[in-house]
């Protein structure tokens, strides 16, 4: 008897046993015509019967036939018996001996599929003599199995067709084809035994329907698996074919097959980890139809006797069977609304999208997602005053990712949680009910449960609040994706399904704004279905691959990452989720900059400025290794000051248009990590440029003549060759600026003949103007908002920390940092008046009007009034209370953090076609601007050395194509943002990993954000952004008290904490600006740290 499967574009596993060869056509069609006439009335006695598959047998049907046929009411039972061979309906009466009659089903169940005698002479069928539900095998592949893997290559199900263990799919059939050409084999294996096994095999394979292409791939296969066997246990062998289990394979695989070649022996084969992944699949896996076969069918079986119950009680009543109609239409039209409901609209046309852009029906963007609530996104309009258009649910995002170009369009109506809330309340009975017809799923969808609400838990907390503060916002929804700047990459972990589906997994991402993928099976790692729980903690690389429902998108994995916990592990997977290449430049690029033996041409010398005479030195962090800026100060004849800054001639070294050039391009900027840096040059050209004392460096110099009141009288640019005096650290300057008296013996080495003096003299000079320089940059409407930043100390042992450290601001840092800007300043009207298309410039737009209003209007209640008129007044309206030397440390900190939302990105930009608004910097307050003084660690600066150059006639002016100029920006703006946030990401796990090592720890946290159940704090000896939850489990009552100027952000929460231990009930009140003690302890996530409030004493 031939077992045939089915796999359903869903996933879901039908099976029937027909003995096809034996039913005539005559026979077939009154077995039709019989199940047509026979209408099944099931009542609860008779489940049990009809759950048992050699009872009632699904056909072999796709899910949408049998949900077609389940939904009529009607349900098709057949049994087989071995002795006629004859096909009987089950009668519908309730059997009296039921109890008799199952027991012998299930006898008859335990037998052997096939107890056919192995010995007895059969006659092999034709080549298509063998049919899958009623097709040839190839058309049964190309009609039912194919659609299965729609989303799969095309390449790929061709390859697989070719795999010997796919070719010779364990059917019982092809079993008996075997066995006589095995028969046959052994008999003729002393004679003849090579050309007797071609011959052999090649009737097997017709028998099996085999195309003649699969035919010849197989028999090289199998027949030099056969004769080696046979050479090797020729004694032991006997005349039938031997089968037993394989673990990667059904339980019918041959042995023949199971002593397979290696994998090597198998051109282009991939690893046995996919074999064994492969063979759990179920169009492979004979063992999972088997074992799945009796659950899916008894789940079906058991709905439908339900709905069969239901359908005898409607059709007794008239009135019962009007509402069941109509409750039937009813269903109808949900499936279809929710099915509709989980796909995305189909995008504009190019043509469309540029139409409305033009007549501002729509507008483009760049897509902000929420980390913490991520169906929330927006968009920012061209109106700053104006509130961003808020994009409510993944529907209306349709598949746009974080930073995304978009391009949007205004719409109308309630919000998509609104309409999703109006549907969980009309189908919530219709759940519970179908709840509790699947009892025996129920650990399952448990597990499911509980998943979503962990993910959920900040989401759900936030509805209320959001809803309200949304409530006159405009909505709009993504129409088209002008730019796709997310990678659709992202790290998380894999996990099976909660009914253990062998086709694909869940990919769970860290990042929330990334949907869940899932995996196919030929994407998972080594034994993963056997051994699922030894991947719980490993991290991925995934990749989405297409995305249809807003449920799950399609992806693969990437990459093994390693163990979630680990510092190299989660270091590597920071990198990895901001797209962040580190990988090593190679032995192709060598040669195309010089060995760190390079000595400088005398032609080269005679053609620059020669400062090597000068007092000349460098000022950085102690332990900086890319020095790409130096300064100088040189008294003139009358009384004013030449003050020189210095910068590395990088794009001397790096010639343009090679491949070193673009792969620096494309890495754009140096990624500054907690453990290490990530050069954006090879290592040896950063040791080339870097300019280390004592040795002859080239550099890129702008002089100005600066008299002792801090005027600026005259500035010139030279390409010069320097020798710095000695290398500085912040501390070293900051000791002399404030006198100290150890700052001369802690001095380093000086070159040159210049002394500590000189440089003391020097340094001294240089901070007068740069305290006159930092206070006119101010005065004239310059804007400030420092934010914290940790410095950790790390074990030489294991690398883990030690300590840590607030990086303060110095005056010795703004001493270098206001020089810094005045070349910036410099350079951009140099650049920009010389090319004026192709300048390479940076612009910071102004912040978000709408949200600086809303801010000032929470804060005046407070008694804190800001002035956001414009950046100058916004600082020093900022002044009394974040001032270091007079303010609480905590409330600084949250008023940075609070201002610091609403302000924009700065950018760079090509300068062609741009308007005189377009170049402002809101936060320096200036017309224009640009980066030139680190070219090191910036491909930026890099550009506007070469443009900078041209205007000194030291090369051909640039013949860049404007597009070029913009792509080069926007890779240097994405680079810079990913390498920034890197950064913080990695300053936090050194932080959290601090925590665990010393946990618990109870410290003072100041509060930012007050929401209906939970508050956001900032740590503030460790600048942590925390967020404690009001859950079940808090030991007293909680009650948020909207603020009277109707900002739910600065609410307030009534606390009353519960008598316990001797200890009274008592009252706390928390608002934005309170002092709290929380206590940081390590969470069971091994990259998670809980916070929890203590109580006020």
């Amino acid at each position: 008897m031939t077992s045939l499967q089915e796999i359903s574009p869903e996933g879901d596993v039908c099976r029937s046993r027909l003995s096809n060869s034996e039913l005539s056509t005559s026979s077939q069609k009154e077995t039709i015509e019989t199940q047509n006439q026979t209408k099944v009335s099931i009542c609860e006695e008779d489940k049990a019967s009809l759950g048992s598959p050699h009872q009632a047998e699904a056909s072999a049907l796709g899910k949408d036939q049998v949900e077609e046929v389940l939904s009529k009411k009607l349900m098709t039972a057949m049994t087989t018996n071995e002795d006629d061979k004859t096909c009987e309906p089950i009668d519908s009466k309730p059997n009296p001996k039921g109890k008799n009659a199952r027991k012998k089903r299930k006898q008859l169940k335990m037998q052997p599929v096939n107890s056919a005698d192995p010995n007895q002479a059969q006659t092999p069928p034709g080549t298509n003599n063998i049919a899958l539900n009623g097709l040839p095998s190839q058309d049964f592949y190309q009609n039912y199995v194919s659609p299965v893997y729609a989303h799969t290559n095309s390449r790929y199900l061709e390859n697989l067709t070719y795999h010997p263990q796919f070719q010779f799919l364990p059917n019982v059939q092809n079993q008996m084809n075997m066995q006589q050409a095995m028969q046959a084999l052994s008999m003729q294996q002393t004679t003849n035994s090579g050309a007797m096994t071609h011959t052999m095999h090649s009737a097997v394979m017709q028998s099996a329907g085999m195309q003649p292409a699969i035919q010849s791939v197989a028999l090289q296969y199998t027949s030099h698996t056969v004769v080696r066997q046979h050479s090797v246990q020729s004694t032991a062998m006997p005349h039938t074919i031997q089968y037993r289990p394989h673990p990667a394979s059904a339980p019918t695989t041959p042995l023949a097959l199971h002593q397979r070649p290696s994998t090597g022996s198998i051109p282009n084969s991939p690893n046995s980890g996919f074999f064994q992944n492969m063979m759990q699949h179920p169009l492979l896996s004979h063992s999972y139809v088997q074992s799945n076969y009796n659950c899916n069918v008894q789940n079906n079986l058991k709905t439908t006797a339900r709905e069969v119950k239901e359908t005898r009680q409607s059709k007794s009543s008239p009135k019962h069977k009007n509402k069941h109609k109509n409750n039937n239409n009813n269903n109808k039209n949900e499936a279809t609304t929710t099915t509709e409901d989980k796909r995305f609209d189909a995008y504009m046309s190019a043509e469309e999208v540029e139409v409305g852009l033009r007549n501002n029906t729509l507008f483009e963007g760049v897509l902000r997602i929420n980390p913490k609530q991520f169906q929330h996104a927006y968009i920012s309009t061209f109106d700053r005053e104006e509130q961003d258009v808020f994009i409510d649910g993944l529907r209306n995002r349709n598949r746009a990712l974080e930073g995304d170009v978009v391009v949007v369009m205004l719409i109308e109506g309630n919000s998509e949680e609104d309409k999703i809330a109006l549907k969980d309340e009309k189908s919530k009975k219709k759940v519970e009910a179908s709840e509790q017809v699947e009892q025996e799923d129920k650990s399952d969808q448990k597990e499911e449960k509980n998943y979503h609400n962990e993910e959920n838990t900040e989401q759900s907390q936030e509805k209320g609040d959001l809803k309200r503060d949304k409530k006159d916002q405009k909505r709009g929804k993504v129409v088209f994706i002008k730019e796709k700047v997310h990678t659709r990459t992202c790290i998380g972990n894999l996990k099976l399904m909660p009914d253990r589906n062998r086709q694909r997994a869940l990919f769970i991402p860290r990042d929330h704004r990334v949907p869940r993928l899932n995996i196919p099976f030929v994407s998972w790692p080594d034994n993963f279905y056997q051994d699922a729980k030894k991947y719980e903690n490993t991290l991925f690389l995934a990749k989405i691959h297409s995305w249809t429902d807003t449920r799950f998108a399609l992806g693969n994995i990437l990459c093994n990452i390693g163990q979630s916990g680990n510092m190299k592990s989660e270091t590597l997977a920071i990198l990895a989720e901001n797209d962040l290449d580190i990988t090593p430049f190679g032995p192709e690029v060598r040669d195309l900059f010089p060995r760190l033996d390079y000595t400088i041409p005398k032609e080269e010398i005679k053609i620059r400025e020669d400062c090597r005479n000068l007092c000349l030195f460098s000022i950085d962090p102690s332990n900086c290794r890319d020095i790409d800026d130096a300064i100088s100060c040189k008294e003139l004849r009358n009384g004013n000051y030449e003050v020189g800054v210095h910068i590395s001639d990088v794009a001397h070294y790096l010639t343009e248009d090679t491949i070193l050039d673009e792969k620096v391009a494309q890495k754009a900027t140096t990624i500054y990590l907690v453990e290490r840096a990530y050069h954006m040059l090879p290592d040896e050209l950063c040791m080339l440029c870097s300019l280390f004392p004592g040795v002859d460096k080239l550099a890129f110099s702008v002089f100005w003549e600066i008299t002792k009141d801090g005027k600026v009288l005259s500035h010139r640019f030279a390409k010069t060759v320097i020798n710095s005096c000695c290398q500085l650290a912040y501390e070293h300057a900051q000791a002399i600026l404030e006198k100290k008296e150890y700052s001369e013996t802690s001095f380093p080495e000086t070159y040159n003949n210049f002394k500590y003096e000189d440089v003391r003299k020097s340094i001294e000079i240089i901070g007068g103007m740069a305290a006159i320089f930092r206070h006119n940059r101010f005065e004239n409407g310059a804007l400030r908002i420092d934010q914290p930043k940790v410095a950790f100390r790390l074990s030489a042992v294991n690398g883990l920390p030690d300590s840590y450290s607030f990086y303060e601001i110095k005056e010795s840092h703004q001493m270098i940092e206001e020089f810094m800007l005045l070349a910036n300043m410099t350079v951009a009207r140099r650049i920009y008046e010389d090319h004026p298309k192709l300048a390479f410039l940076r612009c910071h737009p102004p912040p978000s009007g709408f949200m600086l209003k809303q801010l000032a209007k929470a804060l005046d209640p407070m008694g804190i009034e800001l002035d956001i008129s414009s950046a100058g007044a916004l600082h020093r309206s900022l002044l009394p209370y974040t001032d270091p030397a007079t303010c609480d440390k905590g409330r600084a900190m949250v008023l940075n953090m609070l201002c610091a939302k609403p302000m924009t990105r700065a950018k760079y930009f090509c300068a062609d076609s741009c308007e005189d608004d377009d170049f402002l910097h809101y936060a320096l307050n200036i017309p224009i601007y640009t980066h030139f003084t680190s070219p090191i660690r910036r491909y930026a600066d890099i550009m506007v050395h070469r443009l900078l150059a041209a205007s000194l006639k030291f090369r051909e002016n640039p013949t860049w194509v404007v597009d070029k100029v913009r792509a080069v920006a926007a890779q240097c703006n994405k680079q810079k943002y990913n390498a920034k946030k890197a950064g913080e990401m990695s300053s936090d796990l050194y932080m959290l990993k601090y925590i665990e090592m010393n946990s618990p720890i109870q410290t003072e946290a100041v509060v930012v954000e007050v929401r209906e159940k939970y508050i956001d704090v900032i740590v503030v000896a460790m600048g942590l952004n925390r967020r404690i939850f009001f859950n079940t489990d808090f030991p007293g009552e909680f009650n948020c008290i909207k603020h009277e100027c109707g900002s739910i952000k600065m609410s307030r929460m009534e606390i009353t904490w519960r008598a316990e231990d001797n200890i009274p009930e008592s009252k706390q009140v928390i608002e934005v600006f309170s002092i709290l003690q929380v206590h940081l302890h390590k969470a069971d996530d091994m990259v998670k740290i809980e916070t929890k409030l203590v109580r006020q004493q």
